[in-house]
């Protein structure tokens, strides 16, 4: 049975690998660095609580709007390289794995493919 301390940093390593502690130490970053910048332009020291208050009514939304638009495109160039690299040229690729790989990638980038009927497809028609 582990002890408590191991337990202590099991958990202390799953939190800070959770996304969700990622998100919550971007926005924290964001709001310091509002504090200071509005510290600086006002004279003097505003204090956390009003800079958090402050940076949730006026840039919050937008920075949330712009960090999940960086997180997806960051996420599609990721898998974009890892199927480059699997198609790149070397040993044979089954034609199904080529599809496979295709189709997950024009999914990740937002294409829809249209509804076509099963008669339609070049397999049945030959």
């Amino acid at each position: 049975m582990p002890s408590d301390q191991a337990l202590r940093q099991s958990e202390r390593d799953f939190v800070k690998q959770s996304s969700l502690y990622a998100e919550f130490l971007a926005e924290r970053e964001e709001i310091l660095r509002h504090k200071w910048l509005e510290s600086e332009r006002l004279g003097y020291d505003i204090g956390f609580e009003r800079a958090v208050l402050d940076w949730i009514r006026k840039h919050r939304d937008g920075w949330r709007a712009h960090r999940r638009a960086q997180l997806s495109q960051a996420a599609i160039r990721e898998r974009s390289t890892a199927m480059e690299v699997f198609l790149a040229p070397g040993p044979s690729r089954g034609r199904q794995q080529i599809v496979q790989a295709a189709a997950a990638l024009m999914e990740l980038q937002g294409y829809q493919p249209s509804e076509r009927s099963e008669a339609s497809t070049p397999a049945q028609s030959a």
